[in-house]
């Protein structure tokens, strides 16, 4: 009995010791307000479907959840400007991330997401001109 319990007592050490050790480090990613409709200050960043933004300027966005998974969120605000973004694609079968400078214009929406299914390109559409861009990665 005394060695299923010194067992059972370290696996709840190693596995506190790992999840103390693997904190997250980053800055939390903070939104700008978003002021009324037209005149907003703001871009708005949206990911389309298996699109997430999980990082602007170095700032983790969102809550990364447990051990990482599903981190990042579809719909998040940015000031005008340039800015660094870090965008994760689980389209079909492929998890990737691609890591860009990307200006945002204030009152404009743009929307991520894959070129298709198989495709490493990001896809990025002005909501409001409806142009669209390919980023390669």
């Amino acid at each position: 009995m005394f060695p299923i319990r010194v067992a059972g007592i370290s696996s709840v050490l190693m596995m506190l010791s790992l999840s103390l050790g693997c904190a997250d480090e980053r800055p939390r990613y903070v939104r700008p307000p978003q002021v009324g409709h037209g005149s907003s200050p703001v871009a708005v960043l949206k990911g389309n479907g298996e699109t997430r933004i999980t990082e602007i300027d170095g700032a983790v966005v969102g809550d990364p959840g447990p051990f990482g998974f599903k981190e990042g969120l579809h719909y998040v605000t940015v000031t005008q400007g340039m800015h660094r973004l870090r965008v994760v694609i689980d389209s079909g079968k492929l998890h990737y991330w691609t890591v860009f400078d990307f200006k945002c214009d204030k009152g404009r929406t743009y929307v991520f997401e894959p070129n298709g299914w198989f495709d490493r390109t990001l896809k990025v559409t002005d909501e409001q001109s409806g142009v669209s861009a390919l980023l390669k990665k």
